[in-house]
């Protein structure tokens, strides 16, 4: 479970598994991710919570994990999920804060190359991207959206020294103290991604209350009206409300149930929905995401 390396998806693998299936996991399979998440707590006690390559090292002298702090926030958030761990989480977003430029080098891990620039494909607001780039790596992903180009090397820790940006120039190599650029299709794949998924966990939330949103339910009354909130990640546009929806079932039906959000960049999501006055069934459920993300909420109906 915990090897020399410590590789992220040693530990994202069966975390997964336990929020899909807990019931049939292997037996010591949370307690191994226990150690796990005082294994990495241990590596990333440092000033820029970054997992330390070894114990004089800060990164590898010469290559680059890249899914380093881009994939490992994943496992982190997933296992301070399943632990209930909220300094595990602090430390999955401190991966995060690291691509976008609390690093030493101090800028976002992707280059801000005109050609990403023209396309809208780089981050609103970061002023100050990677210093160079790979434009041709596997993938020929010099142009794409979103393609991170690097982390610092151990000898730019604890704080780099000004490096110069070589524009398309780096081919995978060090020039001097320049930053190191390598093609971006490992960090923008699969890594990258699963710390944006499992970022969510935690951030989810489904509740019920009264038609009027003064108190909280957990059961209802046939033709009683309901308010139903979801706190969700589905920022789709901060400059507009967004809407999202969930599953109610009653009985062998299933239907979807918009819900739109309060607020520009609320986050939060309501509906009213109207229980039917004939209803024959004990129970409904509301749900809300899907393998392991899952809400649920169950109402008892009264008849």
């Amino acid at each position: 479970m915990v090897d020399k390396k410590c590789r992220t998806y040693h530990s994202t693998i069966p975390t997964y598994f336990l929020l899909l299936a807990p019931e049939k996991a292997p037996e010591g399979t949370k307690e191994k991710l226990e150690g796990w998440a005082l294994h990495i707590k241990q590596k990333s006690n440092n000033f820029w919570k970054y997992r330390k390559h070894s114990e004089t090292e800060w990164a590898h002298p010469k290559t680059k994990e890249l899914g380093g702090a881009p994939a490992l926030g994943g496992s982190m958030f997933a296992i301070a999920h399943l632990l209930n761990d909220p300094d595990l989480r602090a430390l999955g977003w401190a991966q995060t804060d690291f691509v976008f430029g609390v690093n030493p080098v101090g800028t976002h891990l992707s280059n801000k190359s005109e050609a990403r620039v023209k396309i809208n494909g780089y981050w609103n607001g970061v002023e100050k991207g990677w210093p160079q780039s790979h434009p041709h790596g596997y993938g020929e992903l010099g142009s794409v959206r979103g393609t991170l180009d690097g982390s610092p090397l151990d000898s730019q820790f604890p704080i780099a020294e000004k490096i110069d940006a070589i524009e398309g120039k780096n081919e995978g190599r060090i020039f001097g103290k320049n930053a190191y650029a390598t093609e971006g299709w490992g960090v923008s794949n699969r890594g990258w991604q699963a710390t944006l998924t499992f970022s969510t966990l935690g951030s989810h939330k489904l509740k019920v209350f009264d038609g009027d949103f003064k108190e909280e339910i957990s059961s209802v009354k046939q033709g009683q009206t309901i308010t139903i909130q979801l706190n969700a990640a589905l920022n789709i546009d901060r400059n507009a409300i967004d809407k999202g929806w969930l599953l109610l079932k009653q009985g062998e039906k299933v239907e979807k149930i918009q819900l739109t959000e309060t607020g520009v960049n609320t986050g939060i999501f309501a509906s009213k929905l109207k229980i039917p006055k004939n209803t024959n069934v004990n129970f409904i459920e509301l749900s809300y995401g899907f393998l392991g993300f899952e809400k649920k909420l169950k109402l008892d109906v009264q008849h």
